[in-house]
This record gives C-alpha cells, structure tokens and sequence, in this order.
C-alpha cells in the first residue's frame, strides 16, 4: 500500500471540510480558508454536501490548498469568456448561484468534467463550458 504524503496545509483543509461535513450545525467557514478566493461560502457549502454524499474531501482539499488570488479567479473567468462557445453571456451566467465560469461553485460534481461532456450533451451546453474550465483550471 502507497502512503500519499500530504503537506500540511491540505492536511488542515482536509480535515477542516471533513470536520464542518460531520457536523450538524450551520457552517462557520473554516479560517483556514479565508486567504483562498476560490473558496467561497457557497464554494465550501457545495463541497460540504458532496462531501456528506461520500465524496473525498483531499482533492478538493488540494484545490483550496492553491492560494488563488482575486486577480487569478478574474484572469480565469476572463480566460473562460474567450474560449466559451457562441451565445455564452458571462455578465448572466455570474448572476446564477453556480457560473459556468466558476467551476469550484458546482453543486453536482464541483472541479470535475467527463470524457463524454461535449457541446451537444446537454441544452444549454453547459457541460461543454465545464469541461473548458475544467482545462483552463489546470493551467492556471
């Protein structure tokens, strides 16, 4: 068996979204979390609930772990509004409770995208916009 070393910081986050998806009270955000931009309250209370289903918390863990800063978060919902297919308005899409452009806020399957997601998968095609952002994420 592998043993994964984890460092300290996504071991903290690890168990502060472990520990706030067990709990039955209202969600205190994490302090650990406060200098990450991507991770919103609305963020972390989707990742809570996928967490509550079974979902692993360590790669979302991970994913907070990453210090975004203001200027990243923009630099990628920038970098979506270019790549996003015809008829895509981003100014309605940052109106909704989960963007297209902000794929750490999806309720189902938040920071993921799926081999089969293409433009014609679903109307509207919003896995398509996931599955860009999905790639994007990667690179920033």
């Amino acid at each position: 068996m592998e043993i994964m070393e984890i460092n300290p910081r996504t071991f903290a986050i690890f168990n502060a979204l472990r520990k706030a998806a067990s709990s039955e009270e209202a969600l205190v955000m994490p302090e650990i979390l406060n200098q990450c931009s991507t991770a919103s309250e609305d963020a972390v209370k989707t990742i809570i609930r996928r967490v509550r289903k079974g979902a692993d918390a360590l790669p979302y863990a991970q994913f907070f772990d990453i210090m975004y800063t203001d200027a990243d978060v923009r630099r990628f919902i920038e970098a979506f509004d270019e790549a996003a297919p015809d008829g895509y308005i981003q100014e309605a899409d940052l109106d909704t409770s989960m963007p297209w452009c902000m794929p750490w806020t999806w309720e189902n399957d938040p920071l993921t995208a799926k081999e089969e997601d293409t433009p014609e998968s679903e109307t509207p095609p919003r896995t398509w916009g996931r599955r860009i952002s999905s790639q994007t994420l990667r690179d920033l």
